[in-house]
């Protein structure tokens, strides 16, 4: 659901917000289809440039169990092949 205060702040309409929310939730389902996650930090969360000491402004929120978060590490392992944290 967005965050009604925060896209008005924000100048966004929070309908298009929901359409942006609906959309990532509809690939993250067409996605969990084939055991794939999403890596998009801590909290799958919608953000505006608009920053309060260094922080994002949250406009939506996304929902879904199969996006993950962390420091985004990546690395080459012994196989080749890239692996995350």
């Amino acid at each position: 659901m967005a965050e009604i205060e925060e896209c008005k702040h924000y100048g966004i309409d929070p309908k298009i917000v929901e359409r942006f929310e609906k959309r990532i939730e509809r690939l993250l389902r067409d996605m969990d289809k084939y055991g794939l996650s999403l890596f998009c930090g801590s909290a799958g969360t919608i953000r505006a440039d608009d920053f309060y000491e260094g922080m994002p402004l949250v406009v939506g929120h996304i929902r879904g169990t199969n996006h993950d978060g962390g420091d985004g590490g990546v690395s080459s392992e012994y196989d080749g092949l890239q692996r995350g944290e």
